[in-house]
């Protein structure tokens, strides 16, 4: 779940920013900057010289938990939630997204599926 979040929503002109309603943290991005600090903390320091980006604390990972189950509209199906159909090509029933805003060309699209499944009952271990 978290590396499609990173990999797809994370960009600073996408849910990268506190703009959005959905925010997505991801290593390298947006971070909650005391759980930032805790981070490199735990790196090891030779990490923290090479320049890698510590990952993301359990705090992060259950605030994008949070953020992707708040999408989830209560008392309808996961599948007509915004965050399947936004990224879903309108051709494949999506919902309009942004201009060049497709992520998904189809439902049967992997990333799709793991996020469906996902969303229809796992928690924030599932995130990882």
């Amino acid at each position: 779940m978290q590396p499609i979040l990173a990999k797809e929503c994370s960009m600073p002109a996408c849910h990268g920013n506190t703009a959005r309603r959905l925010q997505v943290l991801a290593p390298g991005r947006m971070r909650i900057a005391a759980e930032m600090v805790k981070a490199l903390a735990s790196q090891p320091p030779e990490d923290r010289q090479a320049g890698y980006h510590p990952q993301l604390t359990a705090a992060e990972i259950d605030f994008n938990f949070a953020q992707a189950r708040s999408m989830v509209v209560p008392g309808q199906p996961v599948a007509d939630s915004p965050l399947l159909n936004r990224p879903l090509a309108v051709s494949a029933g999506g919902m309009y997204h942004a201009a060049g805003g497709d992520i998904f060309t189809s439902a049967m699209d992997l990333d799709y599926v793991t996020l469906q499944v996902w969303l229809e009952g796992a928690g924030p271990e599932m995130c990882k």
